[in-house]
């Protein structure tokens, strides 16, 4: 009816308004927050390679002298800002701005993939959540790679399931890309793989480890990736700066088994789903929302969240320092106001 269908426009203009707002919210504040270190090392770099030749295979940090070029991932957000920077001078308020940017696009597909997977109603539900959940607003806002790392683990499944639904080639290859640029992004975003390998069972079964285009693929998804972080690495070795993905620091952290049996581990996993993750309302909504996904059609959903429940514990002293290892989560929250199949 026309006129349910103008009110439903209008809560999602409304919402995306109150989105807006909230990553508004002190733009141009110094980097002076929550993760203050993380934002300082990320602004760093983006002044360093607007102020240097833009070479984006080289970023650098200010730890180690003049030349401290990084083990870091893939820096195309820090890029950008500093495409920004070379036009309008360096402030953190255009880093901060290409995040709202991210965050917005991102939870543009967040709405419309459960729009149309789920129905009219699960859209809004997502759309809210998404809007106001308080991982997604901070770091929808923080000078940070978060926001658009969570934006192509976005758009790699969205573009998976539209191909699933409707054929053709164009969402494949968005798929693809999207996947490639998150895993760049960020190393864990391999757990994508669990979701996107079952809807492409869905669609093709087995058959489809037989489709060359699947492979292609697989290659557009991990080949950059297999390039990119054995080269940071190098990088890191000879200036001794970077976040220590493959090494020390960045290895250590997996699979801590001493944490999981204590108490502590699992009520610190339990605040950032609830508090941090859902905003505790949307807790009851979540679990409501899951059961009426029981459908095997909607075993791609449960695959991407068991892929993420799966990477918590393996990586849990991340977790129990960086709560933006846990913005994925957002991504999920689709399945919450879900009414009937």
């Amino acid at each position: 009816m026309p006129s349910r269908d103008r009110t439903y426009r209008l809560a999602v203009i409304a919402l995306a308004a109150l989105a807006l707002g909230l990553r508004f919210y002190r733009i141009d504040a110094p980097l002076t927050d929550h993760h203050y270190w993380r934002q300082v090392d990320t602004a760093a770099m983006a002044r360093n390679f607007a102020e240097g030749n833009l070479n984006i295979l080289h970023p650098m940090l200010d730890w180690q002298g003049p030349h401290g070029y990084a083990e870091v991932e893939f820096q195309l957000y820090t890029w950008l800002v500093a495409v920004i920077y070379r036009w309008v001078g360096v402030h953190e308020v255009w880093g901060r701005l290409v995040s709202v940017a991210f965050s917005m696009a991102g939870l543009w597909l967040l709405f419309d993939l459960a729009r149309r997977a789920l129905s009219r109603e699960a859209g809004l539900g997502a759309l809210a959540l998404g809007a106001t959940a308080p991982l997604a607003v901070f770091f929808g806002r923080s000078f940070q790679p978060e926001s658009a790392m969570a934006s192509f683990s976005m758009l790699a499944i969205y573009g998976a399931w539209r191909h699933s639904e409707e054929g053709g080639l164009r969402w494949f290859w968005v798929s693809a890309l999207a996947t490639s640029l998150a895993i760049l992004l960020k190393l864990p975003s391999l757990y994508l793989g669990l979701p996107l390998l079952v809807l492409a069972w869905w669609r093709e079964g087995g058959r489809f480890l037989l489709r060359p285009r699947w492979w292609a693929f697989a290659a557009i998804a991990l080949v950059p990736a297999a390039l990119w972080y054995p080269w940071a690495h190098e990088l890191g070795k000879e200036s001794a700066a970077g976040f220590s993905i493959l090494t020390g620091s960045g290895t250590h952290e997996l699979f801590p088994v001493g944490l999981y049996g204590t108490a502590q581990f699992w009520l610190m996993l339990g605040r950032r789903w609830a508090i941090d993750g859902l905003a505790v309302l949307g807790v009851p909504l979540a679990l409501v929302g899951a059961w009426r996904l029981r459908a095997a059609r909607f075993g791609w959903l449960w695959a991407w969240l068991g892929a993420f429940l799966l990477y918590q514990p393996a990586a849990a002293l991340g977790h129990g320092t960086h709560d933006y290892y846990s913005l994925p989560l957002w991504c999920w929250r689709h399945a919450a106001l879900r009414r009937r199949s």
